[in-house]
């Protein structure tokens, strides 16, 4: 176990000083990468419209049909996730013991968010970093605390798929139940000095332990509002989900997501591994041309929610602040 956790503070070590190296060149070559983003965009749009035009008036009528209603229940649980994933990260900070108060974590929390929608993960982890360091936490330290992150809600999501896809009559599914593992191997490793130390009784550690269980409870419920939010996609364009269930709904969302997480670390991430996936698996549902109008509207529907409420609590933190300021004046 310690040569293990040796090993993995080794390859952390290593990832570190190449993110430094990173966050140098994004400052100098921002404008390259916005050159690049925008040609994969435009590269999409294009394929799209060459797929698209032969069932413009069918692909017309649901864009005019969609029901805006369906929509903002959407925007509502998208904006509940996104305080979750919020107390998820404080959650994180405090099992490292980093102390932020909430008006600046919400800052970075929100600030970094944009970023998110930028293709590959590099620009986040790189924005998000950055901003950590303003506050004295060490790029290692706001690495570790990021991939911790990243790590969470991935072995979640696999845990959930595990479980959900258990049937009683199939003993074999029953092996799903060890989706678990990751999630508890990650729990170790993160918790281990504090786990040691509840054997003196410590209760701040017993506290942090309690809390990363807490964490985990939160990403459960994170996948949860991210099913329900799919959902409501779909019956916003007058989609009939009577012929699978929210079971079904959840395999794709998780697995497509799941996927796009995974793939985006390890192709580098072209930002469209989600909306392919989420075709692919809903062709069996619907025709190759609804499936693609889908996962663009889930996309579409992503941006516009995810920039909507990073930027109502970002510009709401900074008028917060100035007139803290204004006050102690």
């Amino acid at each position: 176990m310690q040569k293990l956790k040796n090993n993995l503070q080794d390859i952390i070590s290593w990832i570190t000083s190449k993110t430094e190296q990173l966050i140098i060149w994004k400052d100098k070559n921002i404008k390259v990468s916005k050159i690049i983003n925008i040609g994969f965009s435009i590269t999409f749009i294009i394929f799209l419209f060459v797929y698209l035009k032969d069932d413009a008036r069918l692909i017309l009528g649901i864009l005019t049909d969609i029901k805006v209603k369906y929509l903002m229940y959407g925007c509502v649980i998208y904006g509940v996730n996104y305080y979750i994933f919020f107390e998820v990260w404080c959650i994180l900070l405090d099992s490292f013991n980093h102390n932020i108060s909430v008006i600046h974590s919400l800052k970075i929390f929100s600030s970094t968010y944009f970023s998110k929608f930028i293709p590959t993960p590099v620009f986040f982890y790189i924005s998000r970093i950055a901003q950590m360091n303003k506050f004295g936490i060490n790029t290692k330290e706001s690495f570790k605390i990021t991939l911790s992150e990243f790590l969470y809600q991935l072995f979640s999501g696999i845990s959930i798929l595990s479980i959900i896809n258990i049937q009683i009559k199939k003993p074999i599914t029953y092996f799903g139940i060890l989706g678990l593992l990751p999630l508890f191997f990650l729990l170790i490793f993160s918790q281990e000095t504090n786990i040691k130390n509840t054997y003196g009784k410590n209760k701040e550690n017993i506290k942090k332990i309690f809390r990363q269980v807490v964490l985990i409870i939160f990403e459960f419920f994170i996948w949860l509002f991210g099913g329900l939010f799919f959902r409501f996609i779909l019956h916003s364009m007058s989609l009939a989900t009577s012929s699978f269930g929210f079971k079904i709904i959840m395999n794709i969302w998780i697995l497509s997501n799941v996927t796009s997480m995974i793939g985006s670390y390890l192709l580098g991430g072209l930002g469209i591994l989600r909306e392919f996936t989420l075709v692919l698996l809903l062709n069996d549902y619907f025709s190759s041309s609804i499936a693609l109008i889908i996962a663009g509207i889930v996309r579409l529907s992503l941006t516009i929610f995810g920039v909507l409420w990073a930027s109502v609590n970002y510009f709401s933190i900074l008028m917060i602040m100035k007139i803290k300021h204004r006050i102690i004046k």
